[in-house]
């Protein structure tokens, strides 16, 4: 009986260990991470625009320095402006280097008006002020000098 027992422990810890691993390959550097975390990893690789907005924003508020390259590939590689934008804000709320320049690049070359904007307005206030220049909006003065 104490043998079936060590090997049925044996083959029960061995397998544990095997799907850690296996979900370690699967997502690179999720070893040892919290499941909630890793969970927001798995949802920016989702097919659904909310559910990739709002695991990058988490990502963002938590800091994730782990997230900044997944968070960089949406801001390249993405259809969807708003995912884009909310990976603009999470990359500069994160603060890492690598991300931040990211970002100022995407001010030049993103494809979409609004997400150069956004991306610009992010860098301004979260990273470096001073950096790109936006003019304050007053209607009642605009609408004097028309």
């Amino acid at each position: 009986m104490k043998k079936f027992m060590m090997v049925f422990l044996v083959l029960a810890f061995s397998g544990m260990g095997a799907s850690l691993l296996a979900l370690d390959e699967q997502l690179p550097g999720t070893l040892g991470k919290p499941q909630s975390e890793i969970n927001l990893y798995i949802g920016l690789q989702s097919g659904n625009s909310s559910v990739r907005r709002s695991a990058a924003m988490q990502l963002g508020r938590m800091q994730s320095k782990d997230a900044v390259i997944p968070l960089m590939s949406i801001l390249h590689d993405s259809g969807d402006e708003n995912v884009r934008i909310v990976a603009a804000w999470a990359l500069c709320a994160i603060g890492d280097p690598i991300g931040v320049y990211a970002v100022k690049r995407a001010v030049e070359f993103d494809k979409s008006d609004k997400v150069r904007l956004q991306c610009a307005w992010y860098y301004e206030n979260l990273v470096r002020p001073g950096t790109f220049m936006f003019l304050e909006y007053n209607p009642v003065t605009s609408m004097l000098f028309d």
